[in-house]
C-alpha cells in the first residue's frame, strides 16, 4: 500500500557484523514509524542467511519470492520478501 515501508539492504560495514546493530535500527524503524494500516516489508536475497535470520528475530513472516532486475531489465538475481503486521 501507499503507507507501507520497505527494508532493502540493510547493511553493516563488517568490523560491525555481529553486534546487533542492524536489528537495533530495524527495531527503531518499527517502534517509531509505525502507522495505523502501515506495513512493514523486508526484501533480501534467498542467500542472504544473516538478513533471513534478521527477519526471524523481529517476525517477519516469509511471504514471497520474485526476480530482481538492474539496468535493462538484466536479471540480478532471486529475492525472498517478507512482511511485518
Amino acid at each position: 500500500g501507499t503507507n507501507d515501508l520497505q527494508f532493502t539492504y540493510v547493511m553493516t560495514e563488517s568490523e560491525y557484523q555481529g553486534q546487533g546493530i542492524g536489528e537495533m535500527m530495524l527495531r527503531f524503524a518499527l517502534q517509531n514509524f509505525n502507522k495505523p494500516n502501515r506495513k512493514f516489508w523486508y526484501v533480501t536475497d534467498i542467500e542472504n542467511y544473516a538478513s533471513i535470520r534478521l527477519c526471524g528475530k523481529l517476525e517477519f513472516q516469509p511471504w514471497s519470492y520474485g526476480k530482481r532486475s538492474g539496468c535493462l531489465g538484466i536479471l540480478r538475481g532471486t529475492q525472498k520478501i517478507y512482511k511485518n503486521n
